[in-house]
């Protein structure tokens, strides 16, 4: 083979890599759903996910919304999602800021405060999310109780703020939250429950 066809070889080899990074980057094409094989128990529906963006679109009120599973009810251990939306209301692209953290917990002997050093480890989700103007987008949380979570119900706050800041929230007072962050632009919140294994 001349140097010619080796060239051909290497730049399609590296066409085909650059393509498969950027497939992974972007996800799969299927917005907030996430494929089988990625070890998620509990996904969000295409419905859900299209039912959070029609409410997102009734009203420049609706700024701030979560999509669920089909199932509020978790085995300890299992893994799960929550779809996040945000519609950006304003005339300007923007990057919002993302915060998860448990709000409260009901059927258990923890605060909440206690029962966060817990919990909070369980969540992954994005720090910040780019929208553009006058447009809407979508960010998997992901959760995964521990094999030893205690059996509760655990009620969790999505806050989203228009500022990078370190402890983005609303008010929640069982967590010590009495007034919301400065540049808070609105926040959602849902709820699994923990089953006995």
């Amino acid at each position: 083979m001349n140097n010619q066809g080796r060239n051909a070889v290497l730049i399609v080899c590296v066409a085909i890599v650059i393509i498969t990074i950027a497939m992974i980057m972007l996800g799969t094409g299927d917005g907030g759903q996430v494929p089988s094989g990625y070890g998620l128990t509990h996904t969000v529906s295409a419905d859900a996910e299209q039912g959070l963006l029609d409410y997102l679109s009734q009203s420049s009120d609706y700024r701030v919304a979560v999509a669920l599973p089909d199932t509020d009810e978790w085995q300890k251990g299992e893994t799960g999602a929550v779809l996040l939306g945000i519609s950006n209301t304003h005339e300007e692209d923007r990057t919002f800021y993302i915060n998860v953290y448990l709000e409260d917990v009901l059927q258990m002997s923890y605060t909440a405060s206690q029962a966060a050093d817990i919990a909070n480890p369980w969540l992954t989700f994005s720090g910040s999310l780019d929208v553009p103007a006058g447009d809407k987008e979508t960010s998997l949380i992901t959760i995964k109780p521990g094999n030893d979570a205690s059996t509760g119900i655990y009620l969790f706050r999505v806050v989203v703020c228009m500022q990078p800041e370190t402890d983005c929230h609303t008010i929640s007072p069982a967590v010590g939250y009495d007034t919301p962050s400065y540049s808070r632009y609105g926040s959602a919140q849902f709820a699994i429950k923990i089953l006995e294994s």
